[in-house]
């Protein structure tokens, strides 16, 4: 009985390892997905940064990889790494702006100081005030802060100017209220000479400090 042929075995070659190309992938996209996040003002600025920081981080991570033979997509990381400085880039200007504009708006809060410190020149009118109460709301007043309506009358005023002082500037502003808060200016400006102010009926007060008499001129 004859014996079959044994097959021969033959080693059987390695395979290559497959590029392991997922994080050059994952650069390009945070990155891109960063960078176009980073355009809309400010609303998508908080997520651009994280996006950006993973794009940049991923970038790097696949660079070393293709450096290595591990990945092939050298493009994929290059793109991926560049879009997330881009991404970082915009966010850092957009929050820059953010900060500069906030840092203007509270620039009109030391013109209420001036008001502490007027306060006795208040007191020195107080007599005239007191005499035109019997008559009614006044036509001239000077610094303080007055009801219209019941103080003074509505209309056109008009003012020298900043008196003689350390600091010549007239600051006047029409509010809503007496409340002294920010949010109910209507309207003010810092005078250095003379000024013109209409005051509405509307207005609930006329603040005033730093400036010569005012008179009523219609």
């Amino acid at each position: 009985m004859m014996q079959p042929n044994p097959v021969p075995l033959y080693p059987v070659p390695p395979q290559a390892a497959l590029p392991r190309n997922g994080l050059c992938t994952a650069a390009l996209t945070t990155g891109l997905i960063g960078a176009l996040l980073a355009i809309v003002p400010l609303l998508m600025v908080w997520a651009s940064i994280p996006l950006g920081v993973l794009g940049l981080v991923f970038g790097l991570v696949g660079i070393g990889r293709v450096r290595r033979g591990q990945a092939d997509r050298l493009g994929f990381a290059i793109a991926g790494l560049v879009l997330g400085v881009l991404a970082l880039v915009l966010s850092t200007l957009w929050i820059a702006a953010l900060a500069a504009s906030t840092s203007t708006k509270p620039a009109a809060s030391p013109t209420t100081a001036p008001v502490a410190a007027v306060a006795p020149a208040t007191s020195s009118a107080a007599p005239t005030t007191t005499t035109a109460t019997p008559t009614g709301p006044a036509t001239s007043f000077g610094p303080g802060v007055h009801v219209v309506g019941t103080d003074i009358l509505p209309g056109t005023y008009r003012t020298a100017g900043p008196t003689d002082g350390a600091l010549p500037i007239c600051y006047w502003a029409r509010e809503k209220d007496t409340s002294g808060e920010f949010s109910s200016i209507i309207a003010n400006d810092n005078a250095k000479g003379p000024t013109t102010v209409t005051i509405a009926a509307t207005d609930g007060a006329f603040k005033t400090s730093g400036c010569q008499q005012w008179t009523k001129v219609n």
